[in-house]
C-alpha cells in the first residue's frame, strides 16, 4: 500500500513555503501541490448517530506468546512484592481471580487463575492453559482459573510510552511502544469517531489514551495486534483518503487549553525516561520470530 503523508495545516504549509497558500478545489494548494484536497484541511462531519464504542478483536502473535510463556516459568505470582505497598481494596493482577486484598490474612485464600495466555482465533476465545473455548467476551473473561498459587496484588503504574501513528488510503495504524503487553488485561474500544485505550505491560506498567479522531473508522473491521515489542491498533477508515493528523482538531483545542494532550501527532523524544522501549536491536530480534 502507498504511505500518504502526515500533513500540515495550511497555515504551516504556507509559513513553510514563504507564500501564501490558496486553496484549488481538486488541485491542491498553490504553494505545496501535493497537499491533495480541503478533505486533508477539514475533517469530516461526524454521523449524526454513533453507537456507543465496542471492544476491538485482540490479535497475540506467536512471539508474544512464547514470551508469555516464559515469564511464567521465570517468575511465580506476587513473588518478591513488599507487602508495605499493597493498599487495601487492590484487585488481584492474576487473570481469572477476582480477590480483593483486605490484609495479610487474604493471603492465606488461595488464587486460582489462568497461567497462560488468552488466545482469540476466527471469533473463539480461549485459554492456551485449557482451552475452554467460547464466542461470547464476558464469558472468555468469568471462566474460572485452571491452577491455584499465589495472589499477584502489585500495584498498577501509569506509564509513558513512546507512541506514534501512520495512515494508508484506507487503513490508520496507532502503535505503541512497550515490553510483553499483557493480553488479559488490556482493551481497546472504539465508536466511529472515538479511541479509547487501556495497555497493561509487564511489571503492571499502564498506558491509558482518549483520543476523538480526525475522520471516521469502519469499527466492525478495525482490530489490534500484540507484540512483545510493542501494540498496533489498526482503524479502518469509512472513507479512503488521507487525514491531516490523528486527533479532532476540537479535541486538540480543549486539551491545550487544559494543559493536557495525547500528542500522538509527533514521537516523542529518544531521550524519554520510560524503560518500556525497546533497543533497535531488540526490536530487530522480535521481528525475526513473528
Amino acid at each position: 500500500m502507498r504511505l500518504l503523508r502526515n500533513s500540515s495545516s495550511p497555515a504551516s504549509v504556507a509559513a513553510d513555503s514563504g507564500s501564501v497558500g490558496t486553496p484549488h478545489p481538486g488541485e491542491g494548494w498553490s504553494c505545496r501541490p501535493w497537499l491533495m484536497s480541503q478533505n486533508e484541511v477539514t475533517p469530516p462531519v461526524p454521523p449524526r448517530s454513533e453507537s456507543p464504542p465496542k471492544l476491538l478483536p485482540l490479535n497475540i502473535s506467536q512471539a508474544l506468546e512464547v514470551a508469555l510463556e516464559q515469564k511464567e516459568l521465570d517468575q511465580e505470582p506476587g513473588a518478591g512484592l513488599d507487602r508495605s505497598l499493597i493498599r487495601t481494596g487492590s484487585s488481584c493482577q492474576n487473570p481469572g481471580c477476582d480477590a480483593v486484598y483486605r490484609g495479610p490474612e487474604s493471603d492465606a485464600v488461595p488464587c486460582t487463575y489462568h497461567p497462560g495466555a488468552p488466545r482469540f482465533h476466527e471469533g473463539m476465545k480461549s485459554w492456551s492453559c485449557c482451552g475452554i473455548q467460547t464466542l461470547d467476551f464476558g464469558a472468555f473473561l468469568a471462566q474460572p482459573g485452571c491452577k491455584v498459587g499465589r495472589h499477584d496484588w502489585a500495584r498498577q503504574l501509569p506509564a509513558s510510552c513512546r507512541h506514534d501513528w501512520h495512515q494508508t488510503e484506507s487503513l490508520v495504524v496507532v502503535t505503541v511502544y512497550g515490553q510483553i503487553p499483557l493480553p488479559a488485561f488490556n482493551w481497546v474500544k472504539a465508536s466511529q469517531t472515538e479511541l479509547h485505550v487501556h495497555i497493561v505491560f509487564d511489571g503492571n506498567r499502564v498506558f491509558q489514551a482518549q483520543v476523538k479522531l480526525w475522520g471516521v473508522i469502519n469499527v466492525e473491521q478495525s482490530s489490534v495486534s500484540l507484540m512483545p515489542s510493542r501494540v498496533e491498533i489498526s482503524l479502518v477508515k469509512a472513507d479512503p483518503g488521507s487525514w491531516a493528523q490523528l486527533e479532532h482538531p476540537d479535541a486538540l483545542a480543549e486539551k491545550a487549553g487544559a494543559g493536557v494532550g495525547l500528542d500522538m501527532d509527533e514521537e516523542e523524544s529518544e531521550d524519554s525516561d520510560d524503560d518500556l522501549s525497546w533497543t533497535e536491536e531488540e526490536e530487530e530480534e522480535e521481528a525475526m520470530g513473528e
